[in-house]
């Protein structure tokens, strides 16, 4: 599942495995950038739905219990901010951006 947003249905593509399912969910404001060839290729499926439902919930939870899902998260020190904030303008950014205050 992915959030409504047309760079977290195209990340979502791109990070599914080959013969894995993206469900997406709402309705965002544009169109989303489909790699044909790779669903093709790798049998990738992708599907919308308005609404989740208590069991997709669920069988996210069981995905994640299980070890299945693997987030990817950066860490990058806050003298980086102004880049963070314009590759996230201009949808670069794959996953979680953390800002470590340590350094």
């Amino acid at each position: 599942m992915t959030a409504v947003g047309k760079s977290a249905f195209n990340s979502a593509v791109d990070a599914v495995r080959a013969g894995g399912r993206v469900v997406a969910v709402g309705l965002p404001s544009e169109s989303m950038d489909l790699n044909i060839p790779r669903l093709v290729l790798d049998g990738i499926q992708v599907v919308g739905s308005l609404v989740g439902t208590r069991q997709d919930l669920e069988e996210a939870f069981q995905f994640a219990a299980e070890g299945k899902v693997v987030p990817k998260v950066a860490y990058r020190p806050l003298n980086d901010i102004n880049a963070i904030f314009k590759e996230m303008e201009q949808g670069k950014i794959r996953g979680r951006m953390v800002i470590d205050l340590r350094h």
